[in-house]
């Protein structure tokens, strides 16, 4: 057998423990798994794991780039650096964009874009606010993994990023669900309602509230949930599987959980900050702690950690939100002019390995989290998310033993001064290396991949 490289030393999860297996790729590709020594003697570059975990290339499915529309904010090439420093190969981007991913057209351009700058490799939303079967249809032809739409009105100022995305009223969406049932992909929509968005924002500025807790006084949890079960229903009734991002809040957890035992198709996802943080750190941070939906109680932390425990949630995605500081700062004393989000794929991998490192969750729970459910449910298996042969030979070394924190000025992110929320915050273990088909795009603290090395993912059919 021809090797082009051996991982040798490494610890991999199989058959639920930790085994010391090598990796033998070629072309790309795993081209066989062996006890240690099993391929002594082979030729082709060695690379000693150092009895370090062994993990698939984490699958990133909750992104956003912001390319190429907004360079000093992130950029396909920070952005999948970035991506390579956190042990993520494969990001699914979300369609904000100038112009936003409304059609195949718009999905090829991103696509050429990647191949053209990015370090990893990225798959596409697309918008299904058009409510044009056509521009689904292309956008489906030019490679599209899943479909967004956002329940609220156009963010004004941003109406050149969300032109095509919004579905403000019920009547839009039931129309968006008639055209989405004729398609096998997983639809993904923002579920904040508008008219309460509306009423409550309105109401808390007339009361003179600027301060950060307004924010999450607007966007309370009942908002999000109302969403959620007319998504749900829509969902059961025209038989589209839904896939509701950002879970947040426990009464969202309780009806996507019932709605499972029903048998709608529905995965859910969270993210690390709703894991980690609650509507306080809004009075400690304001802006630098503003996402959407807001961060809630420590009540909806718990009933998020036993929503994974038990598989109501399916995966954890970043949200990776690039800003510049900038553009926070100008929200300091009046918490309305914040954009939402702050950065997040390089603390994706050591906050869900090191919840599975402290006895948080299973490291079976891990396993589905960021690797298998992703792949599984955004047709990427069996090419992403698993160590066997025959798969891309995208892998991360981890280190459990180097604990440290999280610290904001070292992430690559260009947004990375936006990221203060995470500093401070404990790190079991980090990423020490990160391969991409094989070949090494991040080595102990240094990005050495190729910028243009990644692909534009399409989805595999079945």
């Amino acid at each position: 057998m021809t090797i082009d490289r051996l991982i040798t030393g490494g610890r991999v999860f199989i058959d639920g423990s930790y085994q010391p297996l090598d990796i033998a790729i070629a072309n790309g590709t795993i081209a066989a798994i062996g006890t240690p020594g099993a391929f002594d003697g082979t030729s082709g570059d060695v690379v000693d794991a150092g009895n370090r975990l062994v993990f698939p290339g984490v699958i990133d499915s909750h992104f956003h780039s912001r390319a190429p529309s907004h360079p000093e904010r992130e950029t396909f090439a920070t952005a999948t650096a970035a991506a390579a420093a956190g042990g993520v190969t494969t990001l699914i981007e979300m369609p904000i964009s100038e112009p936003p991913a409304i059609n195949g057209e718009v999905v090829r351009s991103r696509g050429l874009l990647v191949e053209s700058e990015a370090y990893v490799d990225v798959g596409f939303y697309a918008s299904c606010g058009t409510l044009r079967r056509e521009d689904l249809e292309s956008s489906i032809e030019a490679g599209a993994l899943a479909f967004k739409g956002f329940l609220q009105q156009v963010p004004p100022g941003r109406e050149s990023e969300f032109e095509g995305l919004c579905l403000p009223t019920n009547g839009e969406l039931l129309q968006a669900f008639e055209l989405l049932r004729d398609y096998d992909l997983p639809c993904a929509f923002h579920p904040e309602d508008e008219a309460m968005l509306r009423m409550l924002r309105s109401r808390l500025q007339a009361e003179g509230r600027r301060d950060g807790l307004a924010h999450a006084e607007h966007r309370p949890d009942y908002v999000e949930a109302v969403s959620v079960a007319t998504l749900l229903q829509l969902a059961d009734h025209f038989g589209v599987h839904l896939q509701v991002p950002h879970v947040s809040s426990r009464i969202t957890v309780n009806l996507i959980r019932e709605a499972k035992a029903r048998g709608v198709r529905v995965t859910a996802e969270t993210c690390p900050q709703y894991l980690q943080f609650d509507a306080s750190d809004l009075d400690r941070l304001g802006p630098y702690a503003v996402c959407n939906p807001p961060l809630k109680s420590p009540d909806d932390r718990v009933a998020l950690w036993e929503a994974i425990a038990d598989g109501t949630i399916d995966t954890i995605a970043s949200d990776h939100s690039p800003f510049t500081a900038a553009e926070k700062d100008r929200a300091l004393d009046d918490i309305w002019l914040s954009p939402p989000g702050f950065p997040g794929v390089e603390v994706l991998a050591p906050f869900v390995i090191g919840a599975a490192l402290e006895g948080r969750i299973t490291h079976a729970r891990l396993n589905e989290l960021i690797f298998v459910n992703p792949a599984r449910i955004f047709g990427l298996k069996p090419r992403k998310g698993v160590i066997r042969p025959g798969a891309d030979a995208d892998l991360m070394l981890y280190d459990p033993d180097l604990r440290s924190t999280f610290d904001s000025s070292t992430f690559t992110s260009k947004a990375k001064a936006i990221g203060k929320i995470w500093d401070g915050v404990p790190r079991a273990g980090t990423v020490t290396t990160t391969l991409l088909r094989g070949e090494v795009v991040y080595h102990d603290g240094v990005v050495t991949g190729v910028s243009g090395a990644g692909r534009a993912l399409m989805r595999i059919a079945g």
